[in-house]
């Protein structure tokens, strides 16, 4: 079931990335592996792979969380983000992207959910000019669906 908990995860890393990347750097490596908890507290972890926002750079990050157009950006990060809260809020692997859970209709707050999910294919659009261009945006749209 879809617990208030994931989205205040969720919450906090978009707002980890949104730091990152205004601060020049990529991650190149979102993904669940690479979350840790400090004190309760989610953190973007395995920054040995943090760059500044170079293509040209190999790619490590494994292909089911790779953003089609390859490289590393901020763009590819936010779609590495957005299969990890897939993951995170439906409970699949991330190979099962785009399905949602079966019995999704039977959770009680499944509403969040699927606003949740909203981000979530914003996030990981294949064409960049449907994916989210910055972590502030998908920061911005998890927190409004938070307040509600």
């Amino acid at each position: 079931m879809w617990p208030k908990k994931q989205t205040e995860v969720a919450i906090v890393l978009a707002r980890g990335l949104q730091v990152l990347h205004e601060s020049g750097f990529t991650h190149r490596d979102v993904r669940p592996s690479n979350i840790i908890f400090v004190t309760g507290v989610p953190k973007l972890a395995d920054i040995d792979l943090l760059a500044g926002n170079d293509a040209a750079l190999p790619s490590y990050i494994p292909k089911d969380y790779a953003a089609p157009e390859g490289g590393h950006s901020n763009r590819a990060d936010i779609f590495s983000l957005g299969k990890t809260i897939y993951e995170m809020c439906t409970g699949l692997p991330v190979k099962s992207y785009p399905c949602l859970p079966a019995d999704i209709r039977h959770w009680d707050d499944h509403l969040v959910l699927l606003r949740v999910n909203k981000v979530i294919a914003r996030a990981c659009a294949r064409d960049l000019g449907k994916r989210y261009g910055s972590a502030r945006e998908v920061l911005n749209d998890l927190e409004r669906i938070a307040q509600k």
